[in-house]
C-alpha cells in the first residue's frame, strides 16, 4: 500500500501513464504479468460491455426538474471501458458532493453499490475516530434498535457491508443485488451516520469502560469493543511496525497519531469529545457520496437530498441543544485500576515503550503546518519495540530469561531477538497542478506502486529474491 496522501479525497483524476525505464529481470517480470492479464483479457471478452458508439444521454437529465434543481450538475464524463455515465453533483443546501454513475446491468450494473465517507482527521491517540465508526451503527433516530449492523447482516440481501476508519476518513461502503434491499441498506447507512444515537452508553460499550474483574470482583478491569480490538493489533509486532513507520514520518500530523487508538489513550477520551468529534467531522457539507449500479438515478438523488437536508438540520438542533444525553451518575468513592499492558507481556510499567505514539501527544496546527512544509535534511533512525510472545507456564521467569539470553547475545557479539527492520521515504505532497513545487502526479504514484510491486510483490521477484538468497 502507499503512503497516505495529505489531499485525502480530493486528489485529482488520474492522468497518462509514464513510462518507466526497468532492468531485463523486472522487464521480464513485467512481461509476464502482462501475459497473464491478456489472457484473463480474452477469457472475460465474452463478458466485457461494447460501449456504443453514440452514447445514449446521461439518466440523470431525465430526472424531474423539481428534483434535479435541488443539486448543480458540475461534470458530466462518458466511461467507455464501462459504457457508464460518471456524473458529479454538488447538493445545492448543503455543498455534499454526488458521484453518480450509471452502470448497466451488462457492465456490472446488477450489483449496485454505494458508499459515504467524512474527513476524520484525528488529533490525539485516543481512537475517537474509530469509536464513532462503530457506534454510528448501534442505533438512529429513524432505526432505534441496539445493533442495526447485526440486524443487517442477518437479514439483508447484501453483498459488501463495513465501514472502515482510514488514518485521515472514515467511509460506509454497502452493496446489494436486490433493488430494494439496496435502497434499504442506503437508508440505514445515511440515518445512521447523520443522526445516531450517541449516548454515553454507547461510548462505554464501543469505547471504554471499567468493569468488574472475572478473576476477582472487588478488582475493576477495562474493556470495551475498540479498546479490546486495538489490544490485540498493539500485542502484534507487523501492526506496531507498520504503525511506527507512517508515525516516524508525519510527525505532529493526523497520520503521527493512531487513528485506530492506542489502549494506553483510548480511556481519555471523554463523552464530551465523542460527541463533539462527531459534530465536527460529520456534518453534510463534508460528505463525500458515490453511487454505482442499474439502480433508479431519480430515488438516488431523493434519498440523498432528504438526509443531507435532515442531518443539516440535525446539525444546527445539536449546537443550539449542547451535549445531549447526561453522564451517569459519578462514583461516590475513588476508583482503583491496576492495569497489566502489554496483554501477556514482559513487563509492567513499561507501556509507552510498546507504543508508537505517546497518548499525551496532540496535534497542534501551526506545528503541524511548520512539520510539513519543512522537508528533513537528513535521514532519521527510530527504534521501536514490541511485546514478546510469552506463555502461561514461562511468564513467572520470563523477564529474567530474556534479560539473560539478552545479555549473553549481546556478549558474544550476537543478537537473539527479532527484529524488523524498513527504510521508508515520504513522497512530497506540496501541490496539486504540474506548476505547482513538490508536485507527483497520480501517475508517478502508481508506477512507484507498480515498482514497488514487480520488485518485491511475489517470492521470485528480483529484490525479494536477492533478500532471501543474501541469507541476511
Amino acid at each position: 500500500a502507499g503512503l497516505p496522501s495529505a489531499a485525502g479525497c480530493n486528489t485529482p483524476p488520474l492522468g497518462g501513464f509514464s513510462m518507466l525505464r526497468v532492468g531485463p529481470a523486472v522487464a521480464r517480470a513485467s512481461r509476464a504479468a502482462a501475459r497473464r492479464v491478456a489472457l484473463r483479457a480474452r477469457s472475460m471478452s465474452s463478458k466485457a460491455p461494447v460501449a456504443a458508439t453514440s452514447p445514449p444521454a446521461p439518466v440523470v437529465d431525465a430526472v424531474p426538474q423539481e428534483l434535479l434543481s435541488r443539486f448543480r450538475v458540475v461534470k458530466r464524463e462518458f466511461l467507455k471501458e464501462h459504457a457508464a455515465w460518471a456524473v458529479l453533483l454538488e447538493h445545492a443546501a448543503t455543498g455534499a458532493q454526488l458521484v453518480s454513475i450509471e452502470a448497466p446491468s451488462a457492465g456490472g450494473g446488477d450489483e449496485k453499490v454505494f458508499g459515504i465517507a467524512f474527513p476524520t482527521e484525528p488529533s490525539d491517540s485516543t481512537g475517537v475516530a474509530h469509536i464513532l465508526e462503530h457506534s454510528v451503527l448501534c442505533g438512529s433516530e429513524r432505526y432505534p434498535c441496539k445493533e442495526p449492523f447485526a440486524e443487517l447482516l442477518r437479514s439483508s440481501q447484501q453483498t459488501f457491508l463495513n465501514a472502515m476508519t482510514y488514518p485521515d476518513r472514515t467511509v460506509y461502503p454497502v452493496a446489494s443485488l436486490n433493488e430494494q434491499d439496496f435502497r434499504n441498506l442506503v437508508g440505514v447507512y445515511l440515518d445512521a451516520v447523520f443522526r445516531p444515537r450517541l449516548s454515553p452508553w454507547t461510548l462505554m460499550q464501543e469505547g471504554w469502560r471499567l468493569e468488574p474483574s472475572e478473576e476477582d470482583k472487588s478488582r475493576f478491569k477495562l474493556s470495551g469493543v475498540v479498546y479490546s480490538e486495538m489490544k490485540g493489533v498493539y500485542s502484534s509486532a507487523d501492526s506496531l511496525h507498520a504503525m511506527a513507520c507512517g508515525q516516524a514520518l508525519f510527525p505532529g500530523q493526523s497520520y503521527g497519531v493512531s487513528s485506530g487508538g492506542d489502549p494506553a489513550a483510548i480511556p481519555s477520551l471523554s463523552y464530551a469529545d465523542f460527541v463533539g468529534f462527531h459534530r465536527r467531522n460529520y456534518q453534510p457539507s463534508k460528505a463525500r457520496l458515490f453511487f454505482w449500479g442499474d439502480d433508479d438515478v431519480a430515488e438516488r438523488l431523493r434519498v440523498v437530498d432528504e438526509y443531507l437536508t435532515l442531518g443539516n438540520i440535525h446539525d444546527e438542533e445539536a449546537h443550539a441543544n449542547g451535549a445531549g444525553d447526561p453522564l451517569p451518575s459519578g462514583w461516590k468513592d475513588p476508583q482503583s485500576l491496576t492495569s497489566w499492558w502489554p496483554p501477556g507481556g514482559a513487563r509492567t510499567g513499561e507501556a509507552t515503550a510498546y507504543s508508537p505514539a505517546s497518548p499525551s501527544d496532540v496535534v497542534d496546527e501551526a506545528s503541524a503546518a511548520a512539520a510539513a512544509a519543512a522537508p528533513w535534511t537528513e535521514p532519521r533512525t527510530i527504534r521501536v519495540e514490541y511485546p514478546a510472545a510469552v506463555s502461561a507456564e514461562d511468564d513467572a521467569g520470563a523477564d529474567a530469561a530474556a534479560d539473560a539470553a539478552s545479555a549473553a547475545a549481546e556478549a558474544a557479539g550476537e543478537d537473539s531477538s527479532g527484529h524488523f527492520v524498513t527504510v521508508c521515504w515520504a513522497l512530497p505532497d506540496g501541490g496539486v497542478s504540474p506548476g505547482d513545487a513538490d508536485y507527483v502526479s497520480d501517475a508517478d504514484r502508481l508506477g512507484l506502486q507498480l515498482v514497488s510491486a514487480l520488485l518485491l510483490g511475489t517470492r521470485t521477484a528480483p529484490l525479494h529474491k536477492a533478500l532471501v538468497d543474501s541469507a541476511m
